[in-house]
């Protein structure tokens, strides 16, 4: 879950002689704490003067190393915490009571086609800017989070030391049908932990007791994708859903939302700059309701996926007793009671989802 996490600890009292000295620069030094197998590190900024230390990077890849395509559950968070301030000569209630600023909240999900024909499908994430990187990343950036859902396979083997090896490794196991889709959602600073009711979490302490509340924030921000998909017109439409759903067949689903706003705007007039952000999250709702009314129950689409993670966070529950499964479940569905869950490690069953 916790991927990436800079943690700032106040009156740091430990020594760096597990760490290699990188650079300095007047009172500020740089180090690396590597891992055992040295493929990945944490980044250690101590400034002598203030007597603080900024600890950055993927703790998941410094504990479970750079090709692992684990997780860390709220098992092996605490043991990873543990080690590292056993690693810097510190107290855990000195680690526990480092400041969290920023973290990454990810998983890697088994899915039952290649990514890359996923990815390109996954057009909206509440009204944050897209991008989209060789066909292999797609993300959304917000002024103060972030949602990056990446070809995880070839993200390790395009970043891995190890070479030709990993590479063929992954490739095989790519050709036995196992896809791996990376899904991790990123708070950049504190502002966006507050505007996810998660304020409560301001320490490394307060993640360890909280871990369960991060897989319910992720599955409630999964709820919020939207994928494309094919619409298949049906005798039954009525002439505005045809219309729409051609306006979206022709734009595509997130441009024929904002086009149909500014025609709905111009010809309202009850539309104001003070209800503005209403008026387009009724649209938008308007235009969705009648693309998944009609959207492709063949295709790879978003019940799919929420099946695939259903599947990955069944086989989660099994290691980490922690998580509330049901809730989990019900996020992903937006809070519908609409699931009928089996819950064993590779079974799922779905009431209307498809």
């Amino acid at each position: 879950m916790i991927d990436s996490v800079k943690i700032k600890i106040e009156n740091f009292t430990g020594k760096m002689d597990n760490c290699e000295f990188d650079y300095s620069y007047k009172n500020i030094f740089i180090y690396q704490l590597y891992n055992e197998s040295r493929d990945s590190s944490l980044k250690l900024i101590q400034n002598t003067s203030k007597n603080s230390l900024v600890i950055i990077n993927s703790l998941r890849k410094w504990y479970l190393g750079e090709t692992s395509l684990l997780d860390l559950n709220s098992k092996t968070f605490k043991k990873a915490i543990l080690k590292l301030s056993k690693l810097l000569g510190i107290s855990s209630v000195e680690i526990c009571n480092g400041s969290v600023t920023q973290c990454e909240i990810g998983l890697n999900v088994k899915v039952r086609i290649p990514c890359e024909k996923i990815i390109p499908k996954i057009c909206k994430y509440s009204s944050l800017k897209r991008y989209e990187y060789d066909g292999e990343t797609v993300g959304f950036l917000g002024s103060n989070k972030e949602l990056k859902i990446y070809h995880k396979c070839q993200e390790i083997t395009a970043n891995s030391q190890k070479g030709i090896s990993k590479f063929k490794a992954f490739a095989r196991l790519q050709e036995k049908g196992n896809y791996f889709l990376r899904i991790e959602f990123t708070l950049l600073d504190k502002q966006s932990f507050e505007q996810h009711d998660l304020d409560f979490i301001r320490t490394i302490g307060d993640i360890a007791t909280n871990y369960s509340v991060l897989y319910e924030f992720w599955t409630s921000q999964i709820d919020k994708v939207i994928m494309s998909n094919i619409i298949i017109y049906e005798d039954n439409m009525t002439p505005k859903e045809f219309l729409i759903s051609i306006g979206i067949d022709h734009l595509g689903l997130n441009k024929f939302i904002k086009e149909y706003y500014k025609i709905k705007s111009k010809s309202s007039k009850t539309i104001t700059t003070k209800n503005k952000a209403t008026a387009k999250s009724k649209v938008t709702k308007e235009v969705l309701d009648i693309f998944h009314k009609f959207e492709s129950r063949e295709e790879y689409n978003k019940n799919k996926l929420r099946t695939d993670i259903a599947k990955a966070l069944i086989r989660i529950k099994s290691k980490d007793e922690s998580i509330e499964l049901p809730v989990l479940i019900r996020n992903l569905w937006g809070g519908t009671n609409d699931i009928q869950m089996i819950n064993t490690k590779d079974t799922i069953i779905e009431g209307n989802s498809y």
